[in-house]
């Protein structure tokens, strides 16, 4: 299957989701008080746990690329 489609299909369950899940819900976040449909409220938990992860996730992968190219400078045979 293209990549697309994948997507197409997660945009779909995504908006089944939130259309599933219109009933209020209170949140109670650093001092401030409010309203939110549940669907919002589990949109916006996967989309900052999905940041939380990739983050450390991502500095690791640049730090491995940076070893990786110093690593591959000291292998390199002197130039004649």
């Amino acid at each position: 299957m293209h990549r697309s489609t994948w997507i197409i299909g997660a945009l779909i369950l995504l908006i089944i989701l939130i259309a599933q899940n219109l009933n209020d819900a209170p949140i109670h976040f650093l001092g401030l008080n409010g309203q939110v449909s549940i669907g919002l409220a589990l949109l916006l938990a996967g989309v900052c746990g999905l940041i939380i992860a990739a983050v450390p996730a991502s500095a690791r992968i640049w730090q491995l690329r940076e070893a990786l190219k110093k690593n591959a400078r000291h292998d390199l045979p002197p130039p004649t």
